[in-house]
């Protein structure tokens, strides 16, 4: 039977939106299957033990470890990146195709197949948001990935266009396929334990910031907008959810600065707590300069919360209204947006409805459909 590893290095503290990618890829092939080929493998990494996140695979799902210098995780990244071919031939000899999920070399074999999920091209478009190694490591690992793959998987249709317009790749063969978003069960967002952190009441009004801290995430525009609102929407707080990144105290300080008690920075939370603090909001903000898919969107579509977003790259995509979206580098339509939504104008329901249906259509169950049409279109 046709044998596919998927690439799960991400799957590792905190759990990011690429990480959420391949264990709901993954777990939904173990749940359902993958058609005619057999469950895929993971790749993972348990850094000595101290990375637990891939238990969070399912238990169908056979998680394979490949550990070439050491038990540690960067000096295993460090044998894939810089000696690939051995690292094939000692890892990869069983598989017919591998699945990279991120921009990271697993490696390959002259006969084996190759597909690549790509989710932005940030660093290409904006390397001023990363440091040195990371603009280098992009770079490359991209047009590796567009050169060895044989289908890409491109998270939106702007993504797409990119990948198009920075490389010399067949249009046939980059494949558009969203990123899906399952609601959690209502038990897990009910054994969140509140107050959040003991700082997040139930019923409190706050508007939700979800996302890594780092420049392209555009935070401290929101919170300069915040300040502006001043008083008129009495203690309405301004929640930020995420770890820190690039360059992300400095956003923390100045939220603190300006806004006081009416800031509030939980840091990374567990699954509980983050979905039930978006179940409860009164409205997400996304003020990003640039994204890839945008799963806080679509993530608070699924709780029925009203989104509010930057007008920018994929983001646009998500939109049902067109009142939802702002100038991002405009702290006052930032603030136009947030008293629409704070006002509960009429629209704001409406754009919440008109996104349940495609929420549905976007399950992880026709995510991974359609990823495994690609592998069966690239292994005919």
């Amino acid at each position: 039977m046709t044998s596919i590893l998927i690439d799960g290095r991400p799957v590792r503290p905190p759990i990011s939106g690429v990480a959420r990618y391949c264990l709901s890829l993954a777990n939904t092939f173990a749940a359902e299957g993958c058609g005619e080929f057999a469950i895929p493998d993971v790749l993972v990494q348990h850094d000595g033990g101290v990375n637990t996140c891939p238990e969070e695979f399912a238990p169908q799902v056979h998680k394979v470890e490949y550990r070439p210098l050491h038990d540690r995780r960067k000096l295993q990244n460090v044998a894939f990146e810089f000696l690939p071919r051995i690292v094939a031939r000692q890892a990869l000899g069983s598989y017919d195709l591998v699945h990279e999920t991120w921009f990271a070399n697993i490696g390959k074999r002259p006969r084996q197949l190759k597909v690549a999920t790509i989710h932005d091209v940030i660093p290409l478009d904006h390397p001023e948001f990363f440091n040195r190694n990371n603009r280098i490591f992009a770079r490359r690992n991209f047009h590796r990935q567009v050169r060895e793959s044989s289908a890409i998987i491109a998270v939106s249709d702007f993504t797409r266009q990119r990948i198009l317009e920075l490389a010399d790749v067949a249009p046939e063969t980059v494949h558009v396929i969203g990123c899906g978003v399952d609601l959690p069960p209502q038990a897990l967002i009910d054994s969140a334990t509140w107050p959040i952190r003991g700082q997040i009441a139930k019923g409190s009004r706050y508007g939700l910031y979800i996302g890594n801290l780092e420049p392209r995430k555009n935070v401290d525009r929101l919170i300069e907008a915040w300040a502006r609102l001043g008083s008129s929407y009495g203690d309405a707080k301004l929640v930020v959810v995420g770890r820190l990144n690039y360059k992300a105290e400095a956003t923390v300080a100045r939220g603190r600065a300006l806004l006081g008690d009416r800031f509030v920075f939980l840091g990374p939370t567990d699954e509980a707590d983050k979905w039930a603090l978006l179940a409860n909001a009164s409205f997400l903000a996304l003020p990003s300069l640039y994204e890839g898919y945008g799963i806080p969107i679509v993530e608070a579509y699924a709780c029925g919360v009203p989104a509010i977003f930057a007008r920018n790259s994929s983001m646009i995509e998500l939109a049902s209204d067109e009142r939802q979206m702002f100038d991002g580098l405009s702290e006052e339509e930032i603030v136009t947006a947030v008293r629409r939504v704070l006002d509960g104008e009429a629209w704001v329901r409406d754009s919440v409805a008109d996104r349940l249906d495609w929420v549905d259509r976007g399950s992880w169950s026709n995510v991974a459909r359609r990823v495994a049409d690609v592998y069966r279109t690239v292994l005919a």
